[in-house]
């Protein structure tokens, strides 16, 4: 088959195919005893490597039977399930020495369920389902460098469309964001689902990039108003409001405060935290996504950068996938 147009089919038990074109199969390949065998849900690797991969809808592990480089390009076609058609295989690599796993390529499932991905070499491999694309998108921040503090917090929630520049080029890390604009993120964390809900507030007109989130938002009870027709769409977000707003999106996923709780608020500064945010303060620092300020205060009342709010929103999703 080497160097000819000619496409060979390996059908496995279970529904799983290996294909190959001969063209890309170089002269001085070495075929003998390759193993294509593959076990699907192998559960080799460990639960925790698995959950530091968040957003995922599922995951499926992969054993292959050979181990190491294949020597040429195969494609695997395997079946996910039709429930989950429509969504993303994301292939992940583990390296075992590492404890790590590494994203290879990613696929579109298809309406039967299945999806084709590419290897090149064999091993355990884990495919995570999810509504997104895993493929690393350039980070484009001129402003924002790897040694920066907030780097792995700003590329966390750019590469999941959670939060993206001011500008092309420009992430603002100092900058401060809006009361819409974290309504638009929790919007894109919950999938940006649609709202039949009719809003009262005048200051969110129709037809905005953050009306729909504001509707959904103000529907679940995420987002109140300063009054019953006044939400403050560009007013800057304060660190108490986003605990808020963060903690009452936790409890529409189940997480949160239930029955008789204590937690202490150990700041300085705790009396100054409003009524309406101290339980969502108090389960959000328990929970290690709001920390206190370099000289040890909350400061609940000062404005939220991007940088911070990049952070705590990172330290939420991968909380909520332990």
């Amino acid at each position: 088959m080497s160097g000819r147009d000619v496409t060979l089919e390996i059908s496995l038990p279970g529904g799983i195919t290996w294909t190959v074109n001969g063209q890309d199969i170089p002269e001085n390949a070495v075929l003998t005893d390759l193993d294509m065998g593959v076990r699907m849900d192998a559960g080799s690797v460990p639960v925790d490597i698995l959950n530091a991969i968040t957003g995922e809808i599922g995951t499926m592990q992969l054993r292959l039977a050979h181990d190491g480089e294949f020597g040429f390009t195969l494609t695997l076609t395997a079946p996910l399930g039709s429930k989950n058609a429509g969504y993303w295989a994301n292939l992940y690599y583990y390296h075992e020495d590492a404890e790590s796993l590494t994203f290879q390529t990613s696929a579109k499932i298809g309406p039967d369920g299945s999806a084709a991905l590419v290897f090149t070499h064999a091993s355990d491999y884990v495919i995570v389902i999810d509504d997104r694309d895993h493929t690393p998108k350039e980070f484009p921040f001129v402003d924002v460098t790897t040694d920066d503090w907030f780097y792995e917090a700003a590329d966390y929630v750019f590469q999941r469309d959670l939060m993206t520049g001011t500008d092309a080029t420009h992430f603002t890390p100092d900058g401060t964001s809006t009361r819409a604009m974290v309504a638009t993120i929790l919007w894109r964390m919950a999938g940006q689902p649609q709202a039949d809900y009719t809003m009262a507030f005048a200051d969110v007109p129709a037809g905005t990039w953050y009306t729909e989130a504001v509707r959904w938002a103000a529907s679940e009870g995420i987002v109140t108003g300063y009054s019953a027709t006044k939400f403050g769409p560009d007013d800057p977000v304060t660190r108490e409001q986003f605990a808020a707003m963060l903690y009452r999106y936790a409890q529409t996923l189940g997480e949160g405060f239930t029955g008789n709780w204590s937690f202490p608020l150990d700041f300085p500064d705790a009396a100054d935290v409003s009524d309406y945010a101290y339980e969502a303060l108090c389960w959000l620092t328990m929970e290690n996504v709001i920390q206190g300020m370099e000289d040890g205060n909350l400061h609940p009342q000062g404005t939220a950068t991007r940088a911070q709010l990049a952070t705590m929103l990172m330290r939420f999703c991968q909380a909520a996938d332990q």
